[in-house]
């Protein structure tokens, strides 16, 4: 039996702790990252909801499987959700494993609840532009076109939310693969998607750079 801030303290994923009723007891710094970007789940007053209906179905019966039924093993049985719909083009993969829990001081009554940990393959935060500046030397403009070749754009997308030719596009990107020291489109991103994660209360489309 652990104190939840102790097992969450082991996951670098986003993860958070769950009572029955979708209470949200407890979560890692990697959630409050992710829940800053992403477009399907809400957190208020502690409570989660989800923003599509059958979601949200699928998910209370996933809860209802981990703590109510007496039967599953603590810590022994692990049961996976993958969630998606029309507002997502990868679903959301949930982790959820039944564990027993005492608050930090050990006075309380131990409680079953489910930790869930997320792998989101479609709203992960952003990578910190920053570093491609700092370190690689990019310029603005071409740390915001790799960051958003990082998150998945095409470069006709790319090229479309920065009303540029293609020409351009691809002269940014050529440039950025040379300052990474790679040479394919596919290094790049393989790169990109290695790099720090920016913090929270950075753009979706641009780090603030002061």
């Amino acid at each position: 039996m652990l104190p939840l801030e102790a097992i969450l303290s082991l996951i670098p994923q986003p993860a958070m702790i769950v009572d029955g009723k979708s209470g949200v007891q407890a979560t890692n710094p990697s959630f409050s990252r992710w829940l800053a970007y992403q477009k399907t789940l809400d957190v208020s007053l502690g409570r989660m909801s989800w923003r599509n209906a059958r979601h949200h179905v699928a998910f209370s019966a996933l809860l209802k499987q981990m703590i109510d039924d007496s039967e599953v093993a603590l810590g022994h049985r692990r049961t996976r959700l993958s969630l998606s719909g029309p507002e997502r083009t990868l679903p959301l993969i949930i982790d959820c494993l039944s564990v027993l829990t005492v608050d930090a001081t050990r006075d309380g009554p131990t409680q079953r609840h489910a930790l869930l940990v997320l792998h989101d393959l479609q709203d992960s935060p952003p990578i910190d532009l920053h570093i491609l500046i700092d370190v690689f030397g990019l310029t603005r403009t071409e740390a915001r076109v790799a960051g958003l070749l990082a998150e998945g754009q095409a470069p006709t997308e790319i090229g479309l939310i920065f009303d540029r030719s293609m020409g351009t596009i691809r002269s940014h990107l050529r440039v950025i693969a040379d300052k990474l020291g790679v040479h394919r489109q596919a290094e790049v991103v393989r790169l990109l998607t290695r790099l720090p994660q920016a913090e929270a209360s950075d753009s979706r489309t641009g780090t603030r750079f002061g």
